[in-house]
């Protein structure tokens, strides 16, 4: 129980997490989560969060061939 009350998310965050542009193509996402061995990217427009890119989406992308 102390673990959830006394640890806060700054104490477990990533503090430098992986991004990617909005205009990345694909191939460069997938192959930037593999080499970093991360299961996500955030995507950045200008300085800002503008969304998340996951190892699900990437294969969801593959699966209806959308590549």
């Amino acid at each position: 129980a102390t673990l959830f009350t006394r640890t806060t998310v700054r104490d477990l965050m990533t503090p430098t997490p992986a991004t990617i542009t909005p205009d990345a193509e694909l191939r460069e996402a997938a192959q930037q989560m593999l080499y970093l061995e991360v299961h996500r990217l955030f995507v950045e427009e200008d300085g800002r969060l503008v969304g998340v890119i996951s190892q699900s989406d990437v294969a969801r992308a593959v699966a209806l061939a959308r590549t």
